[in-house]
């Protein structure tokens, strides 16, 4: 009996201790795993920088098309068969250089029958002459009928007036003449002809004889967002008002094949209107072209540096992200929470955004660990804010316009 019961005693001592190591291990394990026994997560690191006001040069970039000052499409003055034509396509012309002549014998026949009744007038304005010269003198003697008298002295104005008018049928006749022949009527390249030799051609021909265009200078043309145009009038206004010389804009090209083109062009002049479904006007601007390089209908890249600065604050590209909602940066404010900033981009400076708005100047702008943040995280800052040493000259910094797809924005 004493056995089993110390037998008994020891199962139930084991199984005691076996639920006692079991409810020990429990609690380890549920202290393990219980989240709010869990020590917090540190903050997300991230990298700053300050945003600050820069001043800035705008430099834009903009697609163009090149356009011919003057374009001439020759037709006859004169209605006359072609006897001769110099015309080599493509060939650059001098001025006055004669391109076609016509058949000029009904002209000159006409010029002749022309000066045949000059001839005979001036022989009745002669006598008429003279018959009014008598007239005149019996008139003193009074010794002509006032009939007589009146009729001398018309007959010598009807003399008279037939004179001017075969002279202005001789001037017709001339010019007519002259027309036969068709010179350029300013130096340039020409087209294929419209005629060949043997064609009969008038001023109501269905085709011209020729077409020049005029290469040298020539016009780089480009659309320019209104913005800028009313920024640039601003400036030049405000430099005439205070005495100030305009400085002159350096004008460039880039040509299809990617190589700069040899010469900088001048700013020649804006459009008379602008053009309301792109909100954009054409600026024109000359350059030279005395090899012929450029032709009318070339697709060229426009580039210059605005007259004027801006003040605008500048950040990284990097810190500028885009969505639905437009561009945006992430900032943190003076509780190192992360703040969502919606922002109007302007400006590409070298790797920077100029801000037009929505950002102000000294805030605290996201550069590095944006894939860790998003609104309303508690962030670590890495290292005190500091500025980008690119933007630490005092001098202006060149800023690009570059984007075709959407209008260039000067500021």
């Amino acid at each position: 009996m004493r056995v089993e019961s110390l037998l008994r005693n020891n199962v139930w001592l084991g199984w005691l201790f076996s639920l006692l190591i079991s409810a020990s291990g429990c609690d380890r394990l549920k202290s393990d795993t219980d989240p709010s026994q869990q020590p917090p997560p540190a903050p997300p690191l991230v990298d700053v920088i300050k945003a600050q006001m820069t001043s800035v040069q705008p430099k834009f970039t903009v697609p163009g098309v090149i356009e011919s000052i003057e374009n001439s499409r020759l037709r006859p003055r004169v209605s006359a068969t072609v006897i001769e034509r110099t015309i080599i396509p493509g060939k650059i012309v001098a001025k006055d250089e004669l391109l076609y002549k016509l058949d000029d014998s009904d002209y000159v026949l006409a010029l002749k029958q022309a000066e045949s009744k000059m001839a005979q007038a001036q022989a009745n304005l002669t006598d008429a002459n003279g018959e009014w010269e008598r007239a005149q003198r019996l008139k003193e003697k009074d010794a002509i009928a006032l009939a007589d008298y009146d009729a001398a002295k018309a007959a010598a104005q009807v003399a008279a007036a037939t004179i001017m008018e075969i002279e202005s049928e001789i001037d017709r006749a001339k010019l007519d003449q002259q027309r036969t022949e068709i010179h350029a009527p300013f130096a340039g390249k020409i087209s294929v002809a419209g005629y060949a030799k043997g064609d009969y051609v008038t001023p109501s021909s269905p085709d011209p004889l020729c077409e020049i265009v005029r290469l040298d200078p020539i016009y780089g043309t480009a659309q320019v967002n209104q913005d800028m145009y009313f920024n640039y009038l601003s400036r030049h206004e405000e430099l005439e008002a205070a005495g100030q010389d305009i400085p002159d804009l350096v004008l460039d090209l880039l040509l299809p094949s990617g190589k700069p083109f040899a010469h900088q062009g001048v700013f020649e002049n804006w459009d008379n209107a602008a053009t309301a479904s792109t909100g954009t006007i054409s600026a024109r601007i000359r350059f030279p072209n005395p090899d012929g390089t450029l032709l009318p209908g070339t697709n060229v890249i426009l580039s210059g540096s605005m007259i004027f600065q801006v003040q605008r604050v500048v950040v990284p590209q990097a810190a500028v992200g885009q969505d639905q909602q437009g561009h945006y940066v992430m900032v943190v404010d003076e509780n190192s929470v992360v703040q969502r900033k919606n922002v109007d981009v302007g400006l590409r400076i070298e790797s920077n955004w100029a801000i037009r708005s929505g950002l102000d100047e000294g805030e605290q702008v996201i550069v590095q660990g944006l894939q860790k943040v998003r609104p309303g995280v508690t962030v670590q800052v890495r290292s005190e804010p500091q500025s980008d040493p690119k933007m630490e000259s005092p001098a202006a910094v060149p800023a690009t316009i570059d984007s075709p797809s959407r209008p260039a924005d000067a500021s």
